[in-house]
């Protein structure tokens, strides 16, 4: 009974002398799965600037808004005793015209902000998609 036995480069090769079906094979998977790690990375990578970014923002947001608060309270004060002294309005009446006003440019300002907030999607990066794609691949090959 004869026996073949290979060893070392014998075994990665076929008879032609090129690598056998199963190292390529193997190869293959090796590639493909180091391309999802690299793409993996680089979805993770723009995940975190977008929450730098979105950190940033929440910050300045944070830091602002005592201030514009304070400023817009005395700004409004003015705004009611100018209408009360040169429209000859109650007091009532300049408070509500004011407080109006104020409503209808804090609802186009909380529009502005939904429109901005939703403009940072992570998961429509080109990292993504391309992750998206080959995650595809390998679960669904052609």
């Amino acid at each position: 009974m004869a026996t073949n036995l290979q060893t070392g480069t014998e075994a990665s090769t076929d008879v032609g002398g090129g690598p056998s079906l199963a190292t390529l094979m193997s190869g293959i998977v090796n590639d493909a799965q180091e391309l999802l790690r690299q793409q993996l990375a680089l979805f993770q990578h723009e995940v975190r600037q977008d929450i730098e970014r979105a950190k940033e923002v929440a910050i300045s947001l944070a830091l602002a808004l005592p201030f514009a608060l304070t400023g817009g309270l005395l700004l409004c004060m003015m705004f009611v005793a100018l209408l009360h002294e040169v429209a000859q309005l109650p007091w009532w009446g300049s408070f509500g015209i004011v407080g109006g006003a104020l409503l209808l440019i804090s609802m186009g300002l909380g529009l502005w902000a939904r429109q901005r907030l939703a403009a940072i999607e992570p998961t429509k990066g080109p990292a993504a998609q391309g992750l998206k794609e080959n995650l595809e691949w390998t679960t669904k090959p052609k």
